[in-house]
């Protein structure tokens, strides 16, 4: 610990959010992760959705109807919580499970009109959420930050299979 730190401990101050500056990338990612997963939260719950099911529904716009395995794996939520995430998808009337033509142990997740609908309320309220987060950056700095994060999960994703 610095002396800095000490020196405010010991004087019974304590360090607050605004004080504490890092170079440390986990930590920076830590807390920008936070920030953004408060802003989600808070969003989402509006439209009584968890980060999860946002995840979930975008997904499933962006790439069509997946398996489980898949929606779990791309998301990186265990498959077992994945199937309850379903469960409460489809009992709100969400998502659908399809079997797959082509195994037929496996159902594919397709969206329902309903479930479209909520994920574009939600688009708009993570968009709103998204600018809220990035307002320190201009346009080319958010854009840059888009490409190098995308990069460092790319990269992740190669090497942590």
């Amino acid at each position: 610990m610095s002396q800095d730190n000490l020196a405010r401990r010991a004087a019974g101050r304590s360090l607050r959010t605004g004080d504490v500056r890092t170079e440390r990338i986990g930590q920076l990612l830590f807390v920008a992760a936070q920030a953004a997963q408060s802003l989600a939260t808070s969003r989402l719950d509006q439209l009584g959705l968890t980060p999860r099911e946002w995840g979930v529904l975008s997904t499933l716009v962006e790439s069509g109807p997946l398996t489980q395995i898949q929606l779990a794996t791309g998301l990186v939520i265990d498959r077992t919580a994945m199937v309850y995430l379903i469960d409460d998808l489809e009992q709100a009337g969400l998502v659908q499970r399809v079997r797959s033509a082509d195994d037929r142990r496996a159902f594919a997740i397709h969206l329902t009109g309903d479930g479209r609908a909520l994920q574009r309320k939600a688009a708009a309220q993570m968009s709103k959420a998204a600018r809220t987060l990035l307002e320190p950056l201009d346009t080319e700095e958010q854009a840059a930050l888009r490409a190098l994060l995308g990069r460092v999960v790319e990269h992740w994703q190669t090497v942590s299979e």
